[in-house]
């Protein structure tokens, strides 16, 4: 990349005034009877040219420092660090972002930033600047405000043209909006719209992960349950679809809120549902599932009943839900409202399915 010289190219006015002066010069030494005037007139030319000279720098100079602050007070955020990457000047963009002023930074390391205190982050920044005087990258932060925030910050030397040769920037442009219309995107992408569990598009994502996992260390220690509404049409049909989907909310949201963190809870259908427990075995996700149904029973304003098939995951995702799938059918075919294993054979449960009329 060229670096921009405002010495490449001297100004017109300067060449004409040197290039007057010297004329005129000429012409009055010509014309000089004396001595004395020879040495007059060569006093005038030197001063006259000094003056346009030193005019010239000035101008230069206030050139500089113009493009400069230009620079600095522009839309991105700057950080000017010196060869110990301290701070030695920023921009308001910073103070914005980061909510702290320039004389609360002034002279502390890089590392004492908000989107930069991570000491490993500081070691490969400091050797991509010894390797190729530049780093990338995008980083997150909390402003002093307590507000999250993120970056895409570029670290690299200083451009010779504020004059700073043996000193850093740090540019950064604030992408914490663009994040957060991702993150929307994200969720309106993977969530299911009427109940807010994740959708069977996410459900499939994540149920691919465990079982690439499973094939690639022989295990999970992870379990699949496929949750299914007893009579469910019964309640479209003797209540309204209003009712109904009324009701798979209710269920989604006891699902949701008698599971782990770490469970993952999907709508798969349309009155299924399905659970992955990662770092569950077989005989613990019954149990789970079990107490699951219970809470249904009992929580759920018709009073309903669920029936549910547990599988552990397996290297294919397609064996994985075929087997929590076969459980659930056998679950339903021995009277409903009960949990079947893809090693059981007849289930666990008691009460009878719910009617309604």
């Amino acid at each position: 990349m060229n670096k921009l010289s405002f010495d490449r190219k001297m100004p017109l006015y300067v060449v004409s005034t040197l290039a007057l002066n010297m004329a005129v010069s000429l012409w009055l030494l010509s014309m000089a009877s004396s001595a004395v005037m020879a040495f007059s007139v060569c006093a005038l030319f030197l001063l006259s040219t000094l003056i346009t000279a030193r005019l010239y720098r000035h101008e230069m100079a206030q050139s500089k420092n113009s493009l400069s602050e230009a620079i600095i007070d522009g839309v991105a955020g700057f950080i000017i660090l010196d060869s110990q990457l301290r701070v030695i000047q920023v921009n308001q963009q910073f103070s914005r972002v980061s909510g702290y002023a320039f004389n609360q930074v002034e002279s502390r390391p890089i590392s004492d930033l908000c989107f930069m205190n991570n000491s490993s982050l500081i070691s490969t920044i400091t050797r991509s600047l010894k390797e190729n005087q530049r780093w990338k990258g995008e980083l997150s932060g909390v402003s002093r405000l307590g507000e999250h925030f993120t970056v895409n910050v570029v670290v690299e030397k200083l451009a010779e043209i504020l004059s700073h040769n043996n000193k850093y920037v740090v540019t950064f442009t604030d992408i914490s909006r663009r994040k957060v219309l991702e993150r929307r995107l994200r969720m309106l992408v993977d969530t299911d719209s009427l109940t807010g569990c994740w959708n069977r598009r996410r459900f499939d994502k994540d149920l691919n992960h465990y079982s690439n996992l499973a094939e690639r260390y022989g295990y999970t220690h992870s379990c699949l349950a496929l949750i299914d509404l007893d009579h469910f049409k019964a309640i479209n049909d003797n209540h309204g679809h209003d009712q109904g989907d009324s009701a798979l909310k209710e269920v989604a949201e006891l699902l949701r809120n008698n599971s782990r963190d770490t469970d993952i809870v999907a709508r798969v259908g349309g009155e299924e549902f399905a659970i992955l427990m990662p770092e569950t075995n077989l005989a613990e996700a019954f149990e789970a599932m079990y107490r699951l149904k219970e809470v249904i029973a009992k929580g759920t304003t018709l009073n309903l009943t669920v029936s549910s098939g547990v599988s552990e995951i397996q290297a294919q995702a397609e064996a994985t839900y075929r087997s929590a799938d076969k459980a659930l059918y056998r679950a339903k075919g021995n009277g409903r409202n009960r949990v079947c294993s893809s090693s059981s054979s007849s289930g666990s449960g008691s009460a009878a399915p719910i009617v309604l009329g």
